[in-house]
């Protein structure tokens, strides 16, 4: 393996920013001369390293807990592929995160197309203005519901969303995921946008230090911690989180560039404990890095993950055909009653069809089986060579690395599309004759999931928002009862006679 050839030396940008004093939160709050700021982290071990996929993947299979990571992900639309790609290579080694927070998820035309499998997604987006918004995916297994008062979300000011978690047997969690935009806002100054923040912010924190479990506050404030001594702003919001209770765990830059290395992805809590770790993740899908935190607190794991599967094997289609012959058809033939004759054909059809191709839930092999139906043993190496590269990349931003990168990533992509436009064609012309399978495979295409589970929590009618139930009810069978009438009224009249 490639990791394995690499020493990474003192030219290793990484590592020298790891080792560097000037660049670790942490050590520069505990070195301060003056006594503004007390040091809130004594008696308290707080660890935070960056670390590449096989390392973190390392450290989340010999520890127990829930699975936490953050990402400002810059565009969910523009990057769900790779990010969906660096979700796999952990789940091909059958490790999970239980809490994914993204922000700068930008604009959906369409939510359904963006869920994870195992997930519920729950989304927040900007209505007046670009850029921004936020969102939860949450594994399916752990139940929730959203906190509205501390779900604040004002455009360009504080963009947030709060989740309670239950994990069983009283133990719970609030996880609470926030975006604030640098960008100017339309109707504030600048002072005026950071102080509504900073003030929004810390009654947040305040209503959450009220509660009787354990809170997690986590993503892109764009206040860089490593400049606190300078900024006042930066110092009144951990003045202010100090206050509530609240400690930063990470203390190493989550964004690097050529030219700059800032703490702006944050990551708070207010939980007890007397030893936090979390790993900055060496990634270049988005320009900031993701934060892994693993929360000690989850009573019991998940359970291994199946994958279901049926078996259609040449003897068996055989054994199946064959049963089916000697079926006697009377009692559908001989059936007046279309309903009835169906009926009957689909109990025995159905019966034999379970008898032979039983669907079954296998451990899943990561030598076996592929989260993409498309990505074959040797598409896995080659995406494994890739995360590799890119982390050569960052850590040794030389132009031949680099260009080394950049040459093997064009070409891995043009492999998947290909692997993608194969494997699609192919389904197709296998099912071209099965309707159902040939709308599965194109929902499959598109991303397109058939989500029974989605509730509308508002609408707007004559511009009012209604959130009540049955009014909401209402005002669709008033609308549904009437949309043929009120599209006759608005046709233009024809000049011609009909």
């Amino acid at each position: 393996m490639m990791s394995n050839d690499i020493n990474f030396g003192p030219n290793d940008r990484i590592s020298n920013i790891q080792s560097d004093r000037n660049y670790n939160f942490h050590a520069k709050l505990r070195a301060q001369n003056d006594d503004e700021i007390i040091d809130p982290f004594e008696n308290i071990e707080i660890q935070c390293k960056y670390s590449n996929i096989d390392e973190t993947i390392s450290k989340m299979k010999s520890n127990k807990g829930l699975k936490l990571l953050s990402w400002n992900i810059r565009s969910l639309a523009s990057n769900f592929l790779q990010f969906k790609d660096f979700l796999n290579s952990f789940q091909l080694e059958n490790c999970f995160f239980d809490i994914i927070a993204l922000t700068e998820v930008w604009s959906l035309r369409d939510s359904n197309l963006f869920q994870l499998d195992d997930y519920n997604m729950i989304l927040k987006s900007r209505v007046n203005s670009n850029g921004g918004g936020v969102c939860f995916f949450i594994r399916k297994e752990i139940p929730f519901k959203e906190i509205k008062s501390l779900s604040v979300f004002e455009e360009k000011v504080i963009e947030s969303l709060s989740l309670e978690l239950d994990l069983g047997k009283n133990n719970k969690i609030t996880v609470s995921n926030i975006y604030r935009a640098n960008s100017p806002h339309l109707n504030l100054t600048q002072v005026e946008q950071n102080d509504r923040f900073l003030d929004i912010f810390s009654n947040m924190q305040a209503e959450m230090s009220s509660l009787k479990h354990p809170s997690y506050i986590m993503g892109d404030l764009n206040f860089d911690l490593l400049k606190f001594e300078q900024h006042e702003k930066t110092k009144v919001l951990l003045e202010n989180s100090f206050a509530n209770g609240f400690l930063e765990l990470i203390s190493i830059p989550t964004r690097i560039s050529h030219t700059s290395c800032t703490l702006i992805d944050h990551l708070y809590t207010n939980d007890i404990k007397t030893k936090f770790e979390s790993s900055v993740i060496v990634s270049d899908i988005s320009d900031h890095f993701p934060i892994c935190h693993i929360i000690h607190n989850k009573e019991k794991e998940s359970n291994p993950n199946f994958v279901r599967t049926q078996n259609f094997n040449t003897e068996k289609i055989a054994a199946f055909k064959e049963q089916l012959s000697r079926v006697e058809w009377n009692i559908v033939l001989n059936q007046d009653d279309t309903q009835s004759a169906y009926d009957n054909f689909y109990g025995i059809f159905n019966r034999l069809y379970i008898h032979h191709f039983p669907i079954k839930n296998i451990r899943f092999d990561k030598n076996i089986h592929n989260i993409e139906p498309f990505m074959s043993r040797s598409i896995l190496k080659s995406r494994k060579t890739k995360f590799e590269l890119a982390e050569i990349k960052l850590r040794f931003p030389t132009e031949s690395n680099i260009s080394k990168y950049n040459l093997y990533r064009k070409c891995y992509d043009k492999v998947i599309r290909a692997a993608k436009k194969l494997y699609f064609k192919q389904s197709f012309e296998q099912n071209k004759n099965n309707l159902r399978k040939t709308w599965n495979i194109l929902r499959e295409a598109i991303r397109k999931k058939n989500d029974k589970t989605s509730l509308i929590n508002e609408i707007s009618s004559d511009g009012l928002m209604i959130s009540n139930s049955k009014d909401m009810s209402n005002k669709f069978n008033e609308y549904f009862t009437n949309v043929a009438d009120n599209i006759t009224n608005n046709l233009n009249p024809s000049d011609r006679d009909c």
